[in-house]
């Protein structure tokens, strides 16, 4: 798909993507479930994870474009108990759209990727973030036994010759499904290259 999402519709689906991640947690068995997709991780780590994440990204977009690495996240820490828990990780995804919508897409900021071909803009962070929170959330379901597609729009932008659907692709590029599962035309090595990209949450 050659569409790219304009930066309101990156929040709103952050936005989203988090109401379905925090569902998922909210009717899960137990906290302590191991998550099948980041075998190291119970559900409580996962929220924990993710939560953190956000907190640290608000932090480091709202230091501004001269920060020179990714600021540590300021506040609470994630509470045991699961009301607690889940009121947490809903106000770590509005410290984030906060932040970007204070921001802007076209600010600068300090981002993981360097000088890429990535942008090192808020508006590419919105994306980033976009596709972290959806994997998680694909995570969380997983843990329940009720995996969910990607919405088509959290892949929307992938300039690449891998056919799939748009839940495949971006799960495939977080390792969560196999890429030889997909249909691929083209130098493999440059999807090698891709995948052993490692971001830095």
């Amino acid at each position: 798909m050659e569409k790219t999402l304009e930066f309101p519709e990156l929040l709103r689906l952050i936005d989203e993507r988090s109401t379905a991640f925090r569902a998922a947690v909210a009717s899960a068995p137990s906290l302590d479930v191991r998550v099948p997709t980041c075998p190291e991780w119970t559900l409580f780590d996962l929220v924990q994870h993710l939560g953190e994440g956000r907190r640290s990204w608000a932090a480091t977009i709202a230091a501004g474009p001269t920060a020179s690495a990714k600021s540590a996240s300021e506040g609470p820490a994630a509470p045991r108990e699961r009301e607690a828990l889940l009121a947490w990780s809903a106000a770590s995804t509005q410290q984030l759209l906060d932040a970007l919508r204070e921001a802007g897409p076209d600010r600068g900021c300090w981002t993981w990727w360097g000088t890429s071909q990535s942008p090192q803009t808020c508006g590419a962070v919105a994306r980033h973030q976009l596709q972290e929170i959806a994997v998680h959330t694909y995570d969380a379901q997983v843990t329940l036994g009720a995996p969910q597609p990607l919405p088509d729009e959290v892949a929307l932008a992938s300039d690449a010759s891998l056919r799939g659907t748009a839940s495949e692709l971006v799960l495939a590029f977080y390792g969560r499904i196999p890429v030889d599962s997909l249909k691929l035309a083209g130098d493999r090595r440059l999807f090698d290259l891709l995948i052993a990209w490692e971001p830095d949450e």
